[in-house]
């Protein structure tokens, strides 16, 4: 016979293994849309960047909070991996700015 305990140990990694399957679901519809947007050219350089960043960071907060199960995790270890969001964004800022002071005739070789 089974304790109480035992029976909504159960249930609950049940209810998780039924969450992640959706999770996986939409991370298939997702990938899907993220084909189909590649084939349709949004009028701007910058428009299909900014599309495509986007689909993939939906996708990227999917996986981060349900398998990397940050979702169940304290405010610390949140804090740690939003952080990383901001280094990122430093990072990124930076190669920006360092492509930006280069003369473009040089980056091709011509």
């Amino acid at each position: 016979m089974s304790s109480h305990s035992e029976v909504e140990h159960h249930e609950e990694h049940h209810s998780h293994l039924k969450l992640l399957g959706i999770v996986f679901g939409t991370l298939l519809v997702f990938t899907v849309i993220t084909v189909l947007a590649s084939f349709v050219d949004f009028g701007a350089d910058w428009a299909n960047i900014v599309i495509a960043m986007s689909i993939a960071s939906v996708k990227a907060s999917l996986v981060a909070v349900y398998f990397m199960h940050l979702k169940w995790e304290d405010k610390l270890t949140w804090g740690f991996a939003c952080i990383s969001f901001p280094l990122l964004a430093l990072l990124i800022g930076f190669d920006l700015w360092d492509i930006g002071t280069r003369v473009v005739e040089n980056l091709y070789g011509f």
